[in-house]
């Protein structure tokens, strides 16, 4: 690979590292608040945004982005696999909590719903 291409695909790697590592220590901080672990939790709300997930989740993301720093610096392809698992996780949670989402703004309609299929 030429170089100029290499330095700018390891730029782009060390940007989303410091961005993983910046954002997880910010919400890390966020969540260890006191008003957000005295906090009760409401079943209606995102999983992601409960106290305790928030926390496990920003640990997860810190971790992730400092073995995806140090792979990048050490040049190891495997350092990728803790950061892309989270980033799935992250994902899937957000489709279920939309899926979820939209189950309940259809249940609620006043209209039958056979007529979109007819």
């Amino acid at each position: 690979m030429e170089p100029v291409l290499r330095r700018y695909v390891k730029t782009h790697g060390y940007v989303i590292a410091l961005a993983s590592l910046v954002f997880g220590s910010i919400f890390l901080a966020g969540a260890l608040t006191n008003d957000q672990l005295n906090r009760s939790v409401n079943e209606n709300v995102f999983f992601r945004t409960r106290p305790l997930q928030q926390l496990i989740f920003s640990i997860a993301w810190v971790i992730a982005g400092l073995i995806f720093l140090l792979g990048l610096t050490c040049e190891r392809k495997e350092a990728i696999f803790p950061f892309a698992t989270i980033f799935l996780a992250e994902w899937s949670l957000l489709l279920v909590q939309i899926s979820s989402l939209q189950k309940k703004v259809c249940s609620r309609r006043s209209f039958p719903r056979r007529w979109f299929f007819t």
